[in-house]
């Protein structure tokens, strides 16, 4: 694998997780706006990563991570009444479960 290859790999890894975190920090039920284009944004570099198949680039544990931040985010989502963006947190756990497999040991939404 050549290093540009590497360096795009780790790009849309980190944007995604960077991308889910600020969408989690800024949520407001006030305005989610400023949360909302965070998690599209998230959700664009997951489809990313499935597309140059770069899931392998992300560990189990940060898989755990993701899965963490995105249950987190649906809960506030559905408790404020935000169904669309609930839904994309829920694609993203979708992939977590895809990805990790069957784990006891974690939680999801």
């Amino acid at each position: 694998m050549g290093f540009l290859s590497k360096w795009k790999r780790a790009k849309e890894t980190e944007f995604f997780v960077g991308n889910l975190e600020h969408a989690l920090s800024r949520y407001d039920p006030q305005w989610p706006k400023l949360s909302a284009s965070h998690i599209r944004k998230a959700v664009k570099n997951l489809l990313m990563i499935q597309k140059i198949n770069a899931v392998d680039a992300i560990t189990g544990v940060g898989w755990e991570y993701i899965a963490q931040k995105a249950s987190m985010l649906k809960s506030l989502y559905d408790r404020d009444g935000h169904a669309d963006l609930s839904q994309s947190c829920q694609f993203i756990l979708d992939c977590c479960r895809r990805y990790l497999g069957p784990t006891p040991y974690l939680l999801l939404a």
